[in-house]
Protein backbone atom coordinates (compact mmCIF):
# COMPACT_ATOMS: atom_id res chain seq x y z
CA UNK A 1 0.00 0.00 0.00
CA UNK A 2 1.61 3.46 -0.90
CA UNK A 3 1.68 6.07 1.34
CA UNK A 4 -0.89 7.75 -0.32
CA UNK A 5 -3.24 5.10 -0.57
CA UNK A 6 -2.44 4.88 3.31
CA UNK A 7 -3.49 8.02 3.96
CA UNK A 8 -6.25 8.68 2.34
CA UNK A 9 -7.67 5.68 4.35
CA UNK A 10 -7.07 6.63 7.60
CA UNK A 11 -9.34 7.87 9.75
CA UNK A 12 -10.01 11.02 11.56
CA UNK A 13 -9.08 11.10 15.23
CA UNK A 14 -11.32 14.24 16.74
CA UNK A 15 -9.11 14.48 20.24
CA UNK A 16 -6.10 15.13 18.37
CA UNK A 17 -7.49 17.72 16.70
CA UNK A 18 -7.87 19.63 19.59
CA UNK A 19 -4.48 22.80 19.81
CA UNK A 20 -2.69 22.72 23.28
CA UNK A 21 -4.21 26.68 23.15
CA UNK A 22 -7.91 24.96 23.71
CA UNK A 23 -6.65 22.53 26.49
CA UNK A 24 -4.61 25.54 27.92
CA UNK A 25 -7.44 27.38 27.93
CA UNK A 26 -10.00 24.70 29.40
CA UNK A 27 -7.56 23.51 32.25
CA UNK A 28 -6.94 26.91 33.18
CA UNK A 29 -10.67 27.64 33.85
CA UNK A 30 -11.02 24.27 35.87
CA UNK A 31 -7.83 25.38 37.76
CA UNK A 32 -9.91 28.57 38.50
CA UNK A 33 -13.06 26.77 39.51
CA UNK A 34 -10.60 24.48 41.72
CA UNK A 35 -9.68 27.74 43.58
CA UNK A 36 -13.06 28.89 44.24
CA UNK A 37 -13.44 31.55 41.23
CA UNK A 38 -16.03 31.67 38.52
CA UNK A 39 -14.80 32.09 35.06
CA UNK A 40 -13.61 34.45 33.75
CA UNK A 41 -11.89 35.28 37.05
CA UNK A 42 -8.82 33.78 36.20
CA UNK A 43 -5.39 34.28 37.73
CA UNK A 44 -2.30 34.52 35.95
CA UNK A 45 -1.43 31.37 37.88
CA UNK A 46 -3.64 29.36 37.48
CA UNK A 47 -3.26 30.18 33.03
CA UNK A 48 0.91 29.03 34.09
CA UNK A 49 0.24 26.04 36.19
CA UNK A 50 -2.31 24.92 33.29
CA UNK A 51 0.46 25.64 30.79
CA UNK A 52 3.32 23.57 32.99
CA UNK A 53 0.88 20.94 33.54
CA UNK A 54 0.33 20.21 29.73
CA UNK A 55 3.57 20.88 28.08
CA UNK A 56 5.87 19.01 30.87
CA UNK A 57 7.40 22.41 31.63
CA UNK A 58 8.86 22.59 35.07
CA UNK A 59 9.05 25.17 37.90
CA UNK A 60 12.44 25.56 37.82
CA UNK A 61 12.44 25.94 33.79
CA UNK A 62 9.55 28.94 34.18
CA UNK A 63 12.45 30.76 36.54
CA UNK A 64 15.39 30.16 34.10
CA UNK A 65 13.33 31.73 31.52
CA UNK A 66 11.93 34.72 33.75
CA UNK A 67 15.98 35.50 34.86
CA UNK A 68 16.94 36.30 31.33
Amino acid sequence: MSKLSYASTRPEIPALKSTLRERVHHRTQELAVFAGRIPPEIAQSDYEQAKRELTGETDRECQSIAWR
